[in-house]
C-alpha cells in the first residue's frame, strides 16, 4: 500500500467534505470562519468588526465548529457507503 496514495486520498476527501460544509454555512458566520482560521484574526478583532462580545463569537466558533464536524463526518460516511 502506498502511502502517500492514501493520505492524498484522504486528505482531498477531507477537503472535499470541508468545501462541501461550508456551503452549508451562512455567510455571515463563514465570513467569522475565515477571519479566525484563514485571515488569523483574534477573537477581539472579530468581536469588534462584528459588534459582538468577545464571548459570543467564542460560542459562536465553538457551535460552527461542532457542526462542521458533525457535517463531515457524515459526508464521509456517505463517501464510504458509495
Amino acid at each position: 500500500v502506498d502511502n502517500a496514495a492514501v493520505v492524498a486520498r484522504t486528505s482531498s476527501t477531507l477537503k472535499a467534505a470541508l468545501e462541501f460544509c461550508l456551503q452549508k454555512v451562512s455567510r455571515k458566520n463563514r465570513d467569522v470562519l475565515t477571519a479566525f482560521y484563514a485571515e488569523g484574526r483574534s477573537v477581539r478583532e472579530i468581536a469588534e468588526a462584528a459588534g459582538r462580545g468577545q464571548s459570543a463569537v467564542k460560542m459562536l466558533l465553538m457551535r460552527l465548529r461542532k457542526r462542521l464536524e458533525k457535517c463531515i463526518e457524515i459526508q464521509l460516511v456517505k463517501g464510504n457507503s458509495a
